[in-house]
């Protein structure tokens, strides 16, 4: 699971608790846990590149991002909408290029290698970025 979550308070600090709950797949036992969350930042800190607890947790949001971004341009794609799937996908490859610019990590650059490969489906079907009114890349997080 991945969260995001901003300070909650006028200084660093905490954040939050989380409570949650699941069953144990293998003694299918239920198991109750609960997080307090702080960070170092304060409201409206956070950096450009962002703030993660973790290289890990870094990488899942990139992932999630890809999923994000190539459902979306898989929807558009299916409607006939090429050119709007060309844009959201090439800005998705310029944000994932710059990404694995500081980032070495062969997942991530295999995702990379999948969305060229939608690339060169939707020109093999004639779409181009010259493609007469492609809506904007969509906003995967409209609640940010």
């Amino acid at each position: 699971m991945l969260f995001e979550l901003l300070p909650n308070g006028e200084y660093p600090g905490e954040v939050g608790r989380i409570e949650f709950s699941y069953r144990d797949p293998v003694s299918e036992q239920m198991v109750f846990q609960e997080v307090d969350i702080s960070s170092p930042l304060g409201p409206w800190e956070v950096p450009n590149e962002g703030y993660f607890s973790g290289p890990s947790v870094e990488k899942g949001f990139v992932m999630l991002n890809i999923f994000v971004a190539f459902r979306m341009a898989a929807q558009r794609a299916s409607v006939g909408d090429d050119p709007s799937a060309l844009s959201t996908l090439r800005a998705l490859a310029q944000a994932v290029e710059g990404w694995l610019d500081t980032h070495a990590d062969e997942d991530i650059t295999d995702d990379l290698f999948y969305v060229y490969l939608f690339i060169d489906n939707l020109e093999a079907r004639g779409s181009t970025s010259l493609s007469p009114n492609p809506l904007p890349p969509p906003e995967p997080w409209p609640a940010d």
